[in-house]
């Protein structure tokens, strides 16, 4: 086991700095105005709510969740000073219980929290910005506003990586703090628990020590042992990282372990066993579970080149693909159940591969099945399977594109997902338009939102999600995996 330090930086942005010195100035310039309705401005938290008197607040549903909130932090609602009839209007347009309310009446402060035209909803914690919304917004940013306020929630933070390791290809999944980072090319992962990190490369690995899972009378020992020098000399003495995933407990790493064999016309042949490392995050311990390949179907393979590895009720649900798929059923999720520290074939998975990939003809090619947060989806087709629920959705954008460049060796497409989480009834997606930038989609109610992420850079990798309220990256210009609230 090998654990390496980190530093991980708590930062503001420059943008929030300014208009964090903005309001605080504004705000101080304005206490005398406020001292005739409120005691003070260093209540710990509290809000404030700027009222346009002509956008129909009532339409948004807030006032049900801003009386929720108002069993939490002061809230203070903020008119303009000449509007006299704000107890009409919060009759009619806003009907709030006004007992736990402040009424504000002040130009001063008006203008002093924005100058947007709309409502907005303003959360600060001893005149430090915590967080702030157009009204419009705020139900469908409740818990993430009541998470800031419990403490739950940090604007942002940035993970500096060990300066031995940088990645110029990456996998990154997080749950949390927790995120592990893999470069399949180069063979190398990284897991972060939220204090350390766990560094595994196939060097780490004793290939031979795995083999008591399969090699009961120790023929396929003595064929590595006597064939190793050939083995290194073709890069088949050591083990193969194939995919990984990450939650609360444990981070697991899908293994491919060589063996050497005799084959009928006296050659020397190399198969693969299939191995799960699950990490421990609280102590990086590691226990290894065998696959048993053997109990699987004789019309089905494990999909090693595009694995998925994800839990269904504690089971291990594994990508398998037909030897052929003339009969067009085209499953190809397969259910493993423990053994002690053996999964075995239980049974196919009701789920087919997408229609895209049917539309195509690429069917098994580029599938890209990846599981995260309990879900698995597709980098290219917008079928979701909700492996809690077992059941099926479908993102409300599709990708109309899937060629393969022979020249660049690379995929062309309209636009490909890197991930999916759920809340509830709600759906956040991430996804990448080829050759123009990042975008989040959200749907809530059964409405459709997408916006442009405009504050990152070109050159980030692997945008996904850390939980409901946070997205993360890699960045590889300064060597860290950057934790971002989503606004």
């Amino acid at each position: 086991m090998q654990l390496i330090g980190t530093q991980t930086r708590l930062i503001f942005s420059q943008k929030t700095k300014h208009f964090r010195a903005f309001f605080m100035f504004k705000i101080l310039l304005t206490i005398i105005v406020l001292i005739g309705w409120t005691d003070s401005l260093s209540a710990t938290p509290e809000a404030f709510i700027k009222i346009n008197t002509h956008e129909c607040l009532k339409c948004y549903a807030a006032q049900i969740y801003t009386d929720k909130l108002a069993e939490h932090v002061r809230i203070s609602l903020v008119f303009p000073g000449n509007f006299n009839r704000y107890r009409r209007f919060l009759r009619m347009q806003y009907p709030v219980k006004t007992s736990n309310y402040t009424i504000i009446q002040s130009d001063s402060l008006y203008h002093a929290l924005g100058d947007q035209e709309l409502s907005y909803f303003y959360l600060q914690d001893d005149n430090i910005e915590l967080y702030s919304c157009q009204m419009k917004e705020f139900s469908r940013n409740y818990p993430l506003i009541i998470g800031l306020i419990n403490g739950e929630l940090t604007d942002y933070a940035d993970v500096e990586l060990p300066d031995t390791l940088s990645f110029d290809n990456v996998t990154l999944l997080a749950d949390n703090e927790n995120f592990i980072a893999f470069n399949r090319t180069m063979q190398e992962l990284l897991v972060y628990n939220g204090s350390a990190f766990y560094y595994l490369s196939p060097e780490k690995i004793d290939v031979l020590v795995l083999y008591k899972f399969f090699d009961k009378n120790g023929e396929f020992r003595n064929q590595f042992l006597t064939h190793q020098e050939l083995l290194e000399s073709v890069g088949k003495s050591r083990a193969e990282i194939s995919a990984v995933n990450i939650d609360a407990q444990r981070a697991q790493v899908l293994v491919q372990i060589p063996y050497a064999f005799m084959q009928d016309n006296g050659n020397l042949g190399v198969k693969v066993k299939l191995f799960i490392a699950q990490i421990a995050l609280d102590s990086y311990d590691v226990r290894w579970v065998f696959i048993d390949d053997s109990t699987v179907p004789d019309r089905w393979n494990v999909l090693v080149s595009q694995p998925t590895l994800g839990s269904q009720q504690g089971d291990m649900v594994l990508t398998l693909s037909p030897t052929d798929y003339s009969d067009g059923d085209f499953q190809y999720l397969a259910d493993f159940i423990y053994k002690k520290d053996t999964l075995v074939f239980s049974k196919l998975l009701d789920y087919r591969i997408p229609k895209f990939h049917q539309s195509t003809g690429r069917y098994y090619n580029y599938l890209t099945p990846k599981s995260s947060h309990g879900l698995v989806f597709h980098q290219f087709a917008s079928d979701v399977i909700d492996l809690c629920k077992d059941s099926v959705f479908y993102l409300p954008i599709e990708n109309s594109k899937l060629e393969i460049n022979l020249e660049k060796l690379q995929a062309e497409y309209e636009l490909a997902f890197t991930d999916v989480i759920t809340q509830n009834n709600s759906c956040k997606f991430l996804y990448k338009k080829q050759e123009q930038g990042w975008f989040l989609g959200i749907v809530e109610g059964g409405i459709l939102s997408y916006e442009e992420i405009k504050y990152l850079d070109d050159t980030i990798m692997n945008l996904s999600f850390a939980d409901y309220n946070h997205i993360v990256w890699y960045d590889p210009k300064r060597n860290e995996v950057s934790y971002r609230m989503i606004p």
